[in-house]
């Protein structure tokens, strides 16, 4: 299961914002032009179906009225997803409205088909359809604070086919914010089934793999050309352990201390752990969000990335990032690249490179990397913008 089509409406920069998505989805652009804004928007989501938005808020270190746009005054947002099951179309639509208290209570929500309604809440009732008998179960009266999968219990919701498959599409999902060092240096005293937001699991998801994981990963590390020997989970003291390593020069062992661990080089060993991540090795399809992959990489490290990256795409993940490096996207394919810009309303506007005029008429001779150096940033906006400029006409026409 995959992210087709996404449809936002007043949150941050989106608004009428529609996207779509393939297996792999490299978003570039300006400065501030809201490439980060996408991958915020995919994890409301997430904590919309598997846990609440009182809890997204405090992730991200936003405040309600941070959510909304500024381009309007209203106070819900929207959501609409088109996701792709084995050749099937599942659509989901969701819309929170913010209220004087700073929180958000559930608007509207439903999960349908051509065919068949699975789920639906709305100011008059509120019902989640059993697949098996055709029954559909009442919730009405109920004031829902998140998503009507997040808050009825999964046994509830266990003979909804759809809803089941959408909640556990993000619950096997990781969103990365800008990885820190700072917080991969952390200690940590439990053990992980990630690496965290921005890292501060790192200690945590490396003590739970398997010996035989560790030495794939360091396998993995040895593959651009680091001196890295081992991995070891240090104990600090008090139930407290952290990440350090072993590199070697001269067929002689240095343990490196945590501290002294390369920004680098833990942004890599963060990167390449994902492959190991359970909840991205299933069959119910996830995403793996990443922003500003390139953030402290060496340039030349940057294609093998870009090919650790591919494989999860190629293994039923899709994976979303976000750079500035065009570098990076050299070693992309038109169809895995996308655009973000504003339009003269300051909404965000994000396009596959494939609708853009300035850019593909350089592909033949040039990298896509190469093809944005060569081509300013208005340029490859007015182009953007003339495409869509044109499809909105087209479709006010019919």
């Amino acid at each position: 299961m995959k992210i087709k089509k996404m449809f936002v409406d007043n949150f941050k920069s989106m608004n009428n914002f529609e996207m779509t998505f393939g297996d792999y989805v490299i978003v570039i652009g300006n400065n501030s032009a809201g490439k980060t804004t996408v991958l915020q928007a995919l994890d409301f989501l997430r904590f919309a179906c598997t846990s609440t938005i009182e809890d997204y808020l405090e992730c991200h270190s936003f405040r309600p009225n941070d959510l909304f746009s500024k381009f309007q005054s209203k106070k819900t947002i929207r959501f609409r997803v088109e996701f792709v099951d084995n050749g099937s179309i599942i659509n989901w639509e969701i819309a929170f409205t913010g209220n004087n208290k700073d929180n958000f209570t559930l608007n509207s929500e439903k999960i349908y088909s051509d065919d068949s309604v699975y789920l639906e809440s709305s100011s008059r009732n509120t019902f989640v359809l059993n697949e098996n008998t055709g029954e559909k179960k009442d919730f009405s009266g109920i004031s829902f604070r998140s998503s009507v999968m997040y808050s009825l219990n999964d046994k509830l919701i266990s003979n909804c086919t759809a809803a089941k498959k959408i909640k556990n599409f993000f619950e096997n999902s990781e969103f990365l914010d800008l990885i820190s060092p700072y917080d991969m240096r952390k200690a940590n005293r439990e053990v992980s089934d990630g690496i965290g937001q921005k890292g501060a699991n790192l200690s945590g998801f490396l003590k739970k793999l398997s010996d035989e994981q560790k030495n794939l990963l360091i396998n993995d590390i040895k593959k651009f050309s680091l001196p890295l020997n081992s991995l070891k989970i240090v104990n600090t003291g008090k139930g407290w352990f952290r990440l350090s390593t072993e590199e070697v020069y001269k067929d002689k062992n240095y343990d490196i201390v945590n501290s002294q661990v390369s920004d680098g080089v833990l942004r890599l060993i963060a990167m390449l752990s994902l492959k190991y991540v359970n909840s991205l090795r299933n069959d119910g399809g996830g995403i793996l969000a990443v922003d500003e992959i390139e953030d402290g990489i060496n340039t030349e490290n940057l294609e093998m990335l870009y090919d650790v990256f591919k494989e999860l795409s190629e293994n039923g993940i899709q994976v979303v990032i976000t750079t500035h490096s065009t570098v990076f996207i050299d070693y992309a394919v038109p169809d895995e690249l996308w655009y973000a810009a504003r339009d003269t309303n300051g909404w965000l506007v994000i396009e596959s490179f494939r609708r853009i005029k300035h850019i593909m008429e350089k592909l033949d001779d040039l990298y896509p990397g190469e093809a944005v150096l060569s081509t300013s940033d208005s340029e490859i906006r007015r182009s953007l913008l003339d495409y869509r400029e044109l499809i909105n006409k087209q479709e006010s026409a019919v």
